[in-house]
């Protein structure tokens, strides 16, 4: 829920001061994408609350360089067809790329299950020859029975 991302906000804030100060060299936040449909139907994009608030109290700009081009809900896909899926699903937006060229990315997003989509993000990143793309999430799914 959208009322959530201040506090959640304020925790990857903490969490990069005090176990990874590494990402506080970041230049600019990345948010992962919803889709426009998904995005429409929604209301916000938890990915983009994260990223507001983290980029706010470190004062680190926070730019939506990336689309997701399909509305495709992974939530009910196995391993293998998320990874068929999510390749390619993610392009820049339009005149996006020079706003990252060089920069330290620090690429944010709500939950990770499979780590497929932001690994698909932050190569696409990486084509725009960034100096570097780093990862940082609210929280992670685990496997029943893990």
């Amino acid at each position: 829920m959208k009322g959530y991302a201040d506090p959640l906000g304020k925790g990857l804030e903490l969490v990069m001061r005090e176990i990874y100060p590494e990402l506080l060299e970041s230049e600019i936040i990345v948010p992962v994408p919803l889709h426009t449909e998904k995005l429409a139907e929604r209301g916000y994009n938890q990915s983009l609350e994260l990223s507001s608030v983290v980029g706010a109290h470190l004062q680190i700009p926070v730019e939506g360089v990336l689309q997701k081009i399909r509305n495709v809900d992974m939530r009910s896909l196995t391993w293998k067809e998320r990874h068929d899926v999510v390749n390619g699903l993610y392009s820049f937006q339009p005149e996006t790329y020079d706003k990252i060229c060089g920069k330290k990315v620090l690429l944010i997003d709500d939950v990770v299950t499979t780590g497929l989509t932001v690994t698909e993000c932050a190569e696409l990143l990486n084509t725009a020859e960034v100096a570097s793309v780093n990862v940082l999430v609210a929280g992670r799914t685990v496997k029943r029975g893990s």
